[in-house]
């Protein structure tokens, strides 16, 4: 047995999921219901058949099981956790990065995290201090590695033993838990079936020549096996299947705190007890989703919950099934107190958790002769025949909602509830059905009140105003309560109308069915299209989170699109203008400049969380486009310095030179050449030659005058040459 290492403090994490960052976990991230404690049995936690199905799960569904519990690896470790003022290592506000988190724990400053859904690596068949090459840190995937998902499916098949029993495993025995851990520590692949991880006075001592994750799998589903191969011979001293067991409340090492009869009704109950040799007392159930008192341990409690929560419950036949299916009609039925009730569809069976169980095969005249016939059950929305307070719920998959007022789309007056979140329709008899009480309290299990962020067919959703709103980003999950108040939902359930998308300020978003880049503007509403490769590149895009949005996310309430594109210049908060170099960094304007090279209505106005990472440039005038054009600027015009020495002897030889886009240039005036004083110069297609001298020109009518630069003499065009007159002749 293992327990957490990974030196969690308070931790909130940020930004750690990918949109297209979450996609449905299918079948095998369905639980057919929530527990309870009150379904907790200390000798039936799971039934040999469902322990022993080595073919519970592919390769290829673990894979996928994978990569939906961590649809975005922090590989880079940007996203933050909570440490508090007084930790020993940190200071200021708190808040560190998972990057910094690994530094301060000796990881070094380049640390790169690799979560279990990417995790490769060469099996290590036998005992030894040498751990196994793997991909870890975003090495190349060694010749010969494996995946995790092999290495589980390897070692389930091995051994038979079911995967979502070695899955559930991983998650209650490795520190983290691995399965679960966007940005996972080396140290959390060593050990993590806490195989060879006996429990001690001193902790926890884990035998180094059983460290690597290949293993640790291995060595897991090999105890486990030999566990149940072992424990009906005379010799076996542990756990007992079939009698009656002490088992600890907690490690006598830890707190001695006795132990409570067991009678072990499976040899899977016992194999886990084995594995695990403590079982939850009272504290510890009474907070099934947390911790108990000083007695309390979870290993045992964490397996049954976890296995419930991800795949149905690993009890077969706990209760009876209700179902009938007429052989004449192919109608389901439910049946209590002698009367059944008919479902309208497959997916209301479903809502009622009801789909888990087989339904026996009679004929209609055994069904019409044998139950008085209910009602058609045509809704999810119903309440219990005995209760007095008259509760309304709402059943999905087996769990049922107690429905509030905000939930419904009328109050109950009559009025239209403008807040309403999922927009059910409550008060109308014909949507609310009154079903019997056992129906309600045996086949589903309650829960909180209906959540407003509802996870269902790859996507996110926030119920708001009887529509449903995309969630594209993970941060918007969190400030809406985080993932413990959003909940899986039957498709059926979320077919309310598309809503607004609610997209993350900030980021870079493009629809799947759509050619165009965008950037979130300051309103959540509304996104300003990247005009071009080279804007993206000097706004360094890159470096932002980058959604790929799915097509359905704006086929309801259009997100507003801005007139003006992201391009070279943007106004701020403060509405101050600023251009965005080739470069990618930042220039403000003084107003004059504003007036020069850019005009304000040519500019996009863009949040200062989006502008903020720009590195800032001093402000200067005198730009260089593209095409290599050195001028200044002024009241839309632009001139052109021909060649640096004209630069420097106008006294602007230690000014900083801005790289802007062409796009600047391309709407200004050309005005002509700065030329210096002195400068002698041809207009083109004119063989006079003139000479810079106060802001005009003279002729030179010799090319022997001595000291002036005759090798430095440049041909202009004639805009040039207009903007330096001819004043006369000169003369020596």
């Amino acid at each position: 047995m293992m327990h957490d290492t990974k030196q969690h403090l308070p931790i909130a994490l940020a930004g750690t999921l990918l949109f297209s960052f979450l996609a449905v976990l299918g079948i095998y991230y369905q639980p057919a219901a929530a527990v309870t404690a009150q379904s907790w049995r200390p000798g039936r936690i799971a039934d040999d058949s469902v322990f022993t199905d080595k073919n519970g799960m592919t390769i290829e569904q673990i894979q996928s099981f994978l990569n939906n519990k961590v649809p975005s690896c922090d590989t880079s470790g940007q996203g933050t956790l909570e440490v508090g003022y007084s930790a020993p290592d940190y200071s200021g506000d708190g808040r560190v990065t998972h990057a910094e988190y690994a530094q301060a724990r000796g990881y070094g400053t380049n640390f790169s995290f690799t979560c279990l859904k990417d995790y490769y690596e060469t099996p290590k068949t036998t005992p030894s201090p040498e751990l196994p090459v793997n991909n870890y840190g975003g090495k190349p995937i060694p010749t010969g590695a494996q995946s995790a998902a092999q290495l589980i499916w390897n070692s389930a098949q091995k051994y038979s033993i079911n995967p979502k029993v070695l899955l559930v495993k991983i998650a209650t025995e490795s520190a983290g838990p691995l399965t679960t851990d966007s940005w996972p520590f080396p140290n959390q692949y060593l050990y993590a079936m806490g195989a060879h991880c006996p429990d001690t006075p001193e902790g926890h001592k884990c035998d180094v020549n059983y460290g690597g994750f290949s293993i640790q799998m291995d060595e897991a589903a090999a105890l486990m096996r030999w566990y149940l191969d072992s424990m009906t011979q005379p010799w076996w001293t542990y756990k007992k299947p079939y009698k009656t067991n002490y088992v600890l409340w907690q490690d006598v090492n830890v707190k001695d705190c006795g132990s409570g009869p067991v009678n072990i009704e499976t040899m899977a109950t016992a194999a886990l007890y084995t594995y695990t040799p403590y079982q939850p007392n009272k504290p510890a159930l009474d907070n099934l989703y947390g911790t108990g008192d000083a007695c309390s341990t979870y290993g045992n409690r964490n397996f049954w919950r976890v296995y419930n929560d991800w795949f149905g419950s690993p009890v077969l036949g706990a209760v009876s099934s209700p179902l009938f299916k007429s052989t004449d009609t192919h109608q389901i039925y439910a049946v209590f107190d002698n009367k059944k009730y008919p479902f309208a569809s497959l997916d209301l069976l479903a809502s009622y958790g009801l789909s888990r169980y087989s339904a026996a095969e009679v004929s209609q005249s055994f069904l019409d002769s044998s139950f008085i016939t209910g009602p058609l059950i045509t809704t999810s929305i119903a309440k219990k025949s005995f209760d007095s307070n008259g509760t309304m719920y709402f059943f999905d998959d087996g769990k049922r909602y107690p429905i509030g007022i905000e939930s419904c789309k009328q109050l109950p007056s009559g009025e239209t509830n403008s807040s309403t979140t999922w927009g059910l329709d409550c008060f109308n008899s014909n949507t609310t059905a009154t079903l019997p009480n056992e129906l309600i309290d045996r086949f589903s299990v309650q829960e909180i009140t209906l959540p407003s962020v509802a996870i269902n067919n790859n996507y996110v959703w926030k119920m708001e105003g009887g529509k449903k709103r995309f969630i594209s980003s993970p941060a918007i999950v969190d400030r809406l309560g985080g993932w413990d108040k959003a909940r899986w939902m039957q498709d059926y359930h979320v077919q309310q109308p598309v809503g607004v998308a609610m997209l993350e300020r900030g980021d870079v978003v493009k629809f799947d069915d759509r050619s165009e880049i965008s950037l979130v503007a300051e309103s959540e509403k509304e996104v300003i299209p990247v005009a071009s490769m080279e804007t993206y590149k000097a706004w360094n895009l890159s470096s932002r989170p980058n959604r790929s949005l799915p097509a359905i996310a704006d086929t309801g309430d259009k997100i507003t699109v801005s007139p003006k594109p992201l391009g070279h210049c943007f106004v701020d908060q403060n509405l101050s203008v600023s251009i965005i170099t080739t470069d990618g960094r930042r220039m403000p304007l003084t107003f004059d400049q504003n007036y020069w090279i850019v005009s304000r209505d040519q500019c996009s106005t863009v949040s200062h969380n989006v502008t903020n990472n720009i590195p800032l440039l001093p402000t200067s005038d005198i730009y260089r486009s593209s095409k290599g054009d050195l001028f200044t600027s002024g009241y839309g015009t632009w001139y052109n310095f021909p060649t640096i020495d004209d630069l420097k002897q106008l006294g602007r030889g230690g000014s900083i030179i801005v790289n802007i886009p062409d796009a600047i240039q391309d709407q200004l005036t050309y005005g002509g050449g700065n030329l210096a004083e002195g400068r002698l110069f041809k207009v083109r297609d004119n063989d006079q030659i003139r000479l810079v001298r106060s802001g005009g020109s003279l002729i030179v009518n010799a090319t022997n005058y001595p000291g002036l630069p005759y090798s430095s003499l440049i041909t202009v065009d004639t805009t040039t040459g207009l903007r330096y007159p001819i004043k006369g002749v000169y003369t020596p």
